[in-house]
Order: C-alpha cells, then sequence, then structure tokens
C-alpha cells in the first residue's frame, strides 16, 4: 500500500504525461539503456513493460528532458503494476539532470501487491526549479519479477483525494521518548496515537475491525509485561470480512538523521496484504513502506519474532515531523486463523562513536583519511565517496548520503588504539571538484553510518 484513492488535482502545469498508447515504443523523446544481455523495457498493452527473461536483467527507461526552471513543485503520479514482487531486485524510480549518465535514486518499490491499477506519488520538490531533468525506470533482476507502467504524469499539484488512514492524530511526540510497550495507556491512546479501521478498497471506517491495547478487551498475549498492541478483524465476527487496521504514531525526529525502529511481533496464521507492516508518512496522504508482509518477517515461526528496520530507509525525511503505521489487514477473526500482535515499539537512534575526516585535500598531492575512536572489536570501516551528490541511496548497508555512482576508497580494520590512517593521490586535474564522502563501520549483522563530508578539492 502506497496510497489509496489519491488522484492528482487539475494541475496548473503538465510537464509529462504519457499513457504509452500511442503505438511507438519507446515513445517519442525517450529513451531506453540496458547493460545486459535482455531484451529491456518493451511494449505491453498501453503499458511500458519489463518482464522477467531469466536471465539477469539490468535496463532503465528513461522520459524526454524536462524543464522544471519555473516550476515551485512538481509532483510524479506514477499508475502501475506489478506480479511476483518477493522476486524483485530492483524496480526504482531515479533522476538524471546530465542525460543519463548518472543518476540518483528517488524511491525503489517495496510492495508485494500483485496486479495493474497501483499508484505512487512522489513530491519531487528536489527537482524543482531545474532544467534538463529526466526520470528513469530502473529494472534489475533475473527472475520471476514483473513491472509495468500505465500512466507516467508529471505535473504541479499533490495529489487529493481519501488519505489511506483517516484519523491522524493531534500532536507530535519527540522521537526520544516515543518507545511504546501499552503498558501506561490506561485503556486510551496517547495524543499522539490514532486508531485507524477501514474498508480496504473505500478507506472508509469499519467498525467490525480490532485495535485493541486494552481498550476494547484484555490483551491476548504480550511479548513482556500485560499489554500489547492486536491488529485483525473483531473476535464474534463472521468472516470472511476483509478489514485494514493502524495504529499511527505521530513522531517528532527533530535532530536525528539515523534512527532504527525495533519491535516484537507475532501473527495468527497470516495472510499477505498490502496493508501489512509499518509504512512512514511526511502529510498522512503517501505512505512509504518500511517493513512488510508479516507473515514473511516471521520466517515461519509460530512465535514472537523481532523486527528491526532503519527509519531513514523511505523517502521521508525523519529528522523532522512524520507519521508511522502499524498496519495489517484481515479477513478472519483475530486470534483463531488471523490477526498480528505487536509490542516492545523502539526507537534506537544510530551514530557512529567515531569522527572521520579527510586531511591535506588538494590536487596533485596525497590526502590523508583519517578515522579516530572506533569502540567496536572485529569492526571493519568502509570508506566511500561521491563525485555527483550527498544522495540519498540505499545500499546493502543501508541509506548512504551519496549520490551514484558511489566509489570505493578502501575497507580498514582499526588498529589497536581503533584508529585508521590511509593515504590516496589526489589527480592534479582535481582542483576546484566537490568531494561527498562517508565512512561506514561493519561490525558483525550491525551497521553505523558516520556523519557525511563535503569537501571541495583545493
Amino acid at each position: 500500500m502506497i496510497t489509496s484513492l489519491l488522484l492528482a488535482a487539475a494541475a496548473q502545469q503538465v510537464f509529462l504525461d504519457e499513457d504509452f498508447s500511442g503505438g511507438v515504443f519507446p515513445p517519442p523523446g525517450w529513451g531506453e539503456v540496458i547493460y545486459a544481455i535482455e531484451p529491456g523495457w518493451t511494449a505491453g498493452f498501453q503499458t511500458a513493460f519489463h518482464d522477467n527473461y531469466s536471465v539477469l536483467s539490468d535496463s532503465v527507461l528513461f522520459t524526454p528532458p524536462m524543464d522544471l526552471s519555473a516550476a515551485s513543485e512538481v509532483y510524479l503520479h506514477l499508475d502501475f503494476g506489478q506480479r511476483y514482487g518477493q522476486s524483485r531486485s530492483l524496480n526504482a524510480v531515479e533522476y538524471s539532470l546530465d542525460g543519463g549518465i548518472t543518476r540518483t535514486e528517488l524511491y525503489a518499490l517495496r510492495t508485494l501487491e500483485s496486479g495493474g491499477g497501483q499508484r505512487l506519488e512522489l513530491d519531487l520538490a528536489a527537482l524543482a526549479g531545474l532544467s534538463n531533468v529526466r526520470l528513469a525506470f530502473h529494472y534489475e533482476g533475473w527472475k520471476a519479477n514483473e513491472w509495468w507502467l500505465e500512466r507516467v504524469l508529471v505535473d504541479d499539484q499533490p495529489a487529493t483525494g481519501t488519505p489511506p488512514w483517516p484519523q491522524l492524530p493531534a500532536q507530535f511526540q519527540d522521537i526520544r521518548v516515543a518507545d511504546e510497550d501499552f503498558e501506561g495507556l490506561g485503556g486510551a491512546p496517547s495524543p499522539w496515537m490514532s486508531l485507524n479501521s477501514v474498508d480496504p478498497v473505500t478507506r472508509a471506517a469499519d467498525p467490525a475491525g480490532w485495535v485493541n491495547f486494552g481498550n476494547l478487551a484484555p490483551v491476548v498475549e504480550a511479548y513482556e509485561g500485560s499489554s500489547a498492541l492486536e491488529l485483525g478483524l473483531a473476535p464474534g465476527q463472521t468472516g470472511p470480512h476483509l478489514v485494514a487496521n493502524a495504529l499511527i504514531l505521530a513522531i517528532d525526529g527533530s535532530g536525528f538523521a539515523e534512527v532504527d525502529l525495533v519491535l516484537h511481533a507475532k501473527h495468527f496464521a497470516e495472510e499477505t496484504h498490502g496493508d501489512d507492516g509499518v509504512f512512514l508518512s511526511a502529510d498522512g496522504l503517501t505512505w512509504f513502506p518500511l517493513v512488510l508482509d508479516w507473515s514473511s518477517l516471521s520466517k515461519g515461526s509460530a512465535d514472537w519474532f523481532r523486527v528491526a528496520a532503519p527509519l531513514q530507509d523511505t523517502p521521508v525525511p525523519i529528522d523532522g515531523r512524520f507519521y508511522l503505521a502499524f498496519a495489517q489487514a484481515d479477513d478472519s477473526p483475530f486470534g483463531t486463523t488471523d490477526g498480528v500482535i505487536l509490542d516492545e515499539i523502539q526507537f534506537l537512534e544510530r551514530r557512529a562513536s567515531w569522527t572521520y575526516e579527510i586531511l591535506n585535500l588538494q590536487a596533485g598531492s596525497m590526502c590523508t583519511l583519517q578515522v579516530t575512536g572506533v569502540q567496536r572489536t572485529g569492526a571493519l570501516i568502509q570508506l566511500l565517496y561521491s563525485l555527483t551528490g550527498p544522495g540519498p541511496t540505499r545500499t546493502a548497508f543501508g541509506t548512504a548520503s551519496l549520490s551514484r555512482p558511489i566509489l570505493d576508497l578502501g575497507a580498514f580494520t582499526p588498529d589497536a588504539q581503533g584508529n585508521i590512517s590511509a593515504q590516496r593521490f589526489v589527480p592534479p586535474g582535481a582542483a576546484g571538484l566537490t568531494i561527498w564522502s562517508q565512512a561506514v563501520e561493519l561490525a558483525g549483522s550491525d551497521v553505523w553510518w558516520g556523519p557525511l563530508l563535503t569537501q571541495v578539492v583545493q
């Protein structure tokens, strides 16, 4: 679930509107780059279609260049479809300012819903005021996943319509004190919480839903203590009756760029639905998935399982106010063959304990890469840089504050004092270039990103 019943308002200015019905593919002005031996994007029935070809696939479909220099607001309204999302490697929306030579990721699909008629709404505020802007639709994979584009509309109007979750909290809570174990609520939600039970299609309120932490009935089970959050179809209801439920938290993350969400969950024979998971939103209208599919997250276990995910892994900025939805949809009564229990929600700041700096960054000389104060035994420090911008870009290690292409300065093991010092040659012609650099600490399965360095070569 990304958005529901959200439609683009009547646009004052349309920069691109393509529904692939013109009989020519790629449409006039569009382009494609194929990086593997495969057919790439092809013409579907009034769609741009990328099949799985049972071979390694890597291809990018580009829009015509758009002049957004006079725009103060820009939005993408993308109608699309997909199948076999669980086998997806990468279905991403990117942009380029240099004709496609370099690209920066805007959003990577993570939903598992199958079929057409899905909608992605993106605020392209970062591109307003720029010219020669090309959007790019990047497919990577080697099996099963299918992705198609039904309509690509870029205009200056935000989405309007029925919000996916009509009830939003009245207040925002500081993320430093937002941990929730559901023990002290006294049967009523806090002002920074809201409860939603809706029809999954119309998003109208549905009284058959079950969002319970002791407000409706005693909780049947908790990971710790005596209370937790139950989501499902209300006990006693006659199924099948599909209802979507969510607890919404309004969070103020000001001052925090990297935070892990950690919680414990348990489910009862849960099926996969587009409303299952944890979602973030900046405005309560457009929601982006952080984690999906409670049944897959459990890895088949009938017991409690731990869920952890970096909040910064969606396009929603967390250094400010945002909404967080813990959501689920079900068609059978809670606690029998359906339902989810969530408990011990925590927000853990990810901040590196060390410092990273680049000394003597001068063209034609050796610069020094210096990391000091690494404390974890066995840690490996990876040093990365970009010449194209500050990201963000999703990587195998989380979200980097670097734009693609991300280049490697080396991986280093700290000395006994927790320090690293390495030298690299700066080419003579690099004077005046801006370099963005970031270090990441890898210790077992844990990852810590350091702050972004932005320096100009002297």
